[in-house]
């Protein structure tokens, strides 16, 4: 896993649209997020990566445990 920092809360794009257009847009907001996040994926990156502390992470089978203690 990797910090890769806090999103940004507005950014502007250059992208080619589904035309084969040049656009730059602006995004704030939600819109910001969602274009960080899909962007994200582009690139290989996970919600993990964008963790700050992940000490208290714990594998699949250790929370199926915790589950199974405290359902």
């Amino acid at each position: 896993m990797r910090n890769v920092g806090p999103r940004s809360v507005s950014l502007s794009a250059r992208y080619i649209n589904r035309h084969g257009t040049i656009e730059e847009k602006d995004f704030t907001g939600l819109e910001a997020r969602i274009f960080q996040h899909e962007y994200d994926h582009l690139e290989g990156l996970t919600y993990l990566d964008r963790l700050e502390d992940t000490r208290d992470l714990v594998t699949e089978k250790e929370f199926e445990r915790i589950i199974s203690q405290n359902g």
